[in-house]
């Protein structure tokens, strides 16, 4: 588990209790881990304003159905395995089909439509590592979170995190991550 703060303002902040787990956990148990790190650094007793719970399918195997209606989003693998951000993945998809539609306009290509891949295989690839390393040692989840959220270039972790990092762009973040949970899977 780990919290992140995303300020809004000087006085409103969203503050997110994020869990890596096969049961959704209750909504209560987040809402106290919320409370107990904004008490562990001091910050006065939060008021909370509006509450929201989700659940993101992460892991591995994801299967895309290309038959019948066009897909896109998660329904079309656009949710990162690892990471579960999807945003960046869902734009590269769907300026892959507006691409599509401009050839088949102006081109007059034919055939059916589809979302384009979005996740490079050997991004896949580490993603599996990533995802084995959390399936076997479910604790160090949080020491790899810390790491990476906490040494990796700003503008290189965004690109990474929505699946769009060159390769050796993201080889500059996974250098953040300790190497020895990751080894042993």
């Amino acid at each position: 588990s780990f919290v992140y703060v995303l300020p809004t303002s000087r006085r409103l902040a969203l503050i997110e209790h994020t869990t890596f787990s096969h049961e959704r956990l209750p909504v209560e148990r987040h809402l106290a881990a919320a409370h107990a790190w904004a008490a562990d650094r001091g910050l006065p007793q939060l008021v909370v304003d509006e509450t929201e719970s989700g659940a993101i399918p992460m892991g591995l195997p994801f299967t895309v159905n290309r038959a019948g209606p066009l897909q896109i989003g998660s329904a079309a693998g656009a949710i990162r395995a690892a990471t579960g951000y999807a945003f960046q993945s869902i734009l590269r998809q769907a300026e892959g089909i507006a691409e599509q539609v401009t050839s088949r306009l102006i081109g007059g290509e034919k055939g059916a439509l589809a979302a384009p891949e979005t996740t490079p295989p050997w991004m896949r690839f580490g993603d599996a590592i990533f995802l084995k390393t959390l399936a076997r040692a479910p604790l160090q989840g949080s020491v790899l979170m810390e790491r990476l959220l906490s040494r990796a270039p700003d503008r290189q972790l965004l690109s990474f995190l929505g699946g769009g990092a060159s390769f050796l762009a993201a080889l500059s973040v996974m250098r953040c991550v300790p190497k020895g949970p990751m080894l042993r899977t």
